[in-house]
């Protein structure tokens, strides 16, 4: 259950058009989500 509910929320995240760190700057907020969620469900569905 946790693979797939982590598999449908990771689809969110969108590619990078660059290759630098600068690329990521903007994907900084939904990544921080995808791990405070994956954190979340981890702990209550254990």
């Amino acid at each position: 259950m946790l693979a797939i509910i982590s598999t449908i929320m990771v689809l969110e995240i969108k590619v990078p058009q660059g290759a630098d760190f600068t690329a990521l700057r903007p994907l900084l907020p939904v990544v921080l989500s995808y791990v405070r969620s994956f954190i979340y469900i981890g702990i209550y569905l254990e």
